[in-house]
């Protein structure tokens, strides 16, 4: 039987790594915009909510996820959240 793990991420946030280009981006880049004390102009509303989650934290559940014994069932997907 394969062991097929998979995982999906909210929006991740690094402290070293610039936004490319993703629809979440605008959280990212407004942290390092602030960061460097610089003005952001965002595109969505004030009260616009989506999950994001830090780079160490999401390195943190591969690392435990690779390391789980196999699940007693034939697939296992996960979102982080």
């Amino acid at each position: 039987m394969l062991d097929f793990r998979c995982v999906r991420f909210p929006g991740l946030i690094s402290a070293f790594t610039i936004p490319s280009g993703g629809t979440s981006d605008y959280g990212p880049e407004m942290l390092h915009a602030a960061a460097k004390k610089e003005a952001y102009a965002c595109f969505v509303r004030q009260d616009a909510q989506i999950p994001f989650m830090a780079m160490p934290d999401a390195v943190t559940a591969l690392l435990r996820l690779a390391r789980a014994e196999r699940p007693s069932f034939d697939a296992l997907g996960l979102q982080c959240n």
